[in-house]
């Protein structure tokens, strides 16, 4: 189920749920209840969304073999105080399309507006700006639903910038239309956004505990460093390091354990903590931990590994290509191997990217390697056109 802060059912809300297989699941309901059949056990990623509040993009959640589980959640609602004099009319004429951006001033009346040509009969829009971080004296961008709509379109992979997982549908039967947003029709009240899961002994909610602990970690300590505007950086990173180490050593769950780790490699603090984590490492290349992190998975690898330059380092990450079940850590590996050897070691770079263009191409892992190593596609296309199973 999903609520508002108040505890109240948020109707206008979906969820998606991603497995291994980039299979997606998408829910979008007017009773806040969602329930998905048939799932089969492994890690899933859920991004939680509802109307003019925040999204959230990541909640990992582990499913075991004939395992039921509730997920309780609480979305905060979009802070919007703002003393702009102007906030950006982000237009879609059409769902796939770059928006334009056009502005709306502010009028007495504390609304913003703006009248655009609108040929066609019906557009998407999204409200952008600077709006107040609530209890602190700095600004933030934003993006958000519009207050003036007749239908709200839910599509996170679009619309995934802050908040902005849900755009208004306005029809326009005329050939000019004003469009209204109005910041103070929009519910303020204090964060209390949460996730829960019941049962409350299962993997699933053990994780996701650890999970909402971590998050909640950041966040405070992201508020603090804007409040120093920065200039505490590194003291807040070595903060959070610390914060980790301390909660991996109170941990008894082997998997929680291993995503603790995974996320102490996320930090550059670690690159002092390099004897620690050599010697706790020992993640099995099948590990489900490596799909609980929305983190840069080849930026760790590189920490983690370099921990030993033997070869069997290369070994071990073969070994994850093997054997672990994730599809796009399998992707991300492959693409952490073709920078390895890119310079040192071309024609093994290349078997490793052949590999990864051939058997994960529809993953984004492998379009960012095409961008990165073959930006005219001349090699990729030569591949694929000589590829046969």
């Amino acid at each position: 189920m999903v609520t508002g802060p108040n505890g109240k059912e948020l109707k206008k809300s979906g969820v998606l749920i991603e497995g291994f297989t980039n299979s997606i699941v998408h829910q979008y309901t007017k009773n806040s209840k969602f329930t998905f059949d048939n799932l089969e056990p492994g890690v899933y990623k859920v991004i939680v969304y509802g109307l003019h509040h925040e999204t959230i993009n990541f909640i990992p959640i582990v499913l075991e073999k004939g395992e039921n589980i509730n997920l309780q959640i609480k979305l905060d609602p979009v802070y919007l105080e703002t003393d702009a004099s102007s906030l950006d009319l982000i237009v879609y004429e059409k769902k796939l399309v770059p928006p334009n951006v056009i502005p709306m001033p502010q009028k007495q009346d504390g609304t913003y507006a703006a009248q655009i040509p609108t040929p066609g009969d019906t557009i998407y829009y999204q409200v952008g700006g600077i709006f107040k971080m609530r209890d602190h004296d700095i600004n933030v961008e934003k993006v958000t639903a519009g207050t003036q709509a007749n239908d709200y379109l839910f599509v996170p992979r679009l619309f995934d910038r802050n908040s902005g997982a849900v755009a208004s549908i306005l029809v326009t039967p005329n050939e000019l239309t004003e469009i209204v947003f109005d910041p103070q029709v929009i519910e303020s009240v204090e964060k209390v956004g949460s996730v829960k899961v019941v049962p409350e002994n299962s993997l699933a909610a053990k994780v996701c505990d650890k999970w909402s602990r971590i998050r909640k970690k950041k966040l405070d300590l992201d508020k603090a460093r804007w409040v120093n505007n920065d200039t505490l950086d590194v003291v807040y990173k070595n903060e959070y390091y610390k914060w980790l180490k301390n909660q991996y050593k109170q941990e008894k769950n082997k998997l929680v354990q291993d995503y603790l780790l995974l996320s102490m490699m996320d930090n550059e603090y670690c690159k002092y903590d390099y004897r620690f984590l050599y010697k706790n490492i020992q993640l099995k290349p099948g590990s489900l931990a490596y799909s609980l992190i929305d983190m840069d998975l080849v930026g760790i690898l590189g920490r983690l590994y370099s921990l030993s330059r033997e070869p069997k380092a290369i070994n071990a990450l073969e070994d994850i290509i093997e054997e672990n079940p994730n599809p796009n850590i399998q992707a991300q590996v492959l693409l952490y191997l073709v920078s390895v050897f890119y310079k040192t070691d071309n024609e093994r770079a290349m078997e490793y990217y052949k590999r990864l263009v051939v058997f994960y191409f529809d993953t984004h892992v492998a379009q960012e390697a095409i961008r990165k190593y073959d930006p005219e596609n001349k090699i990729t296309k030569e591949i694929l056109k000589n590829f046969s199973i």
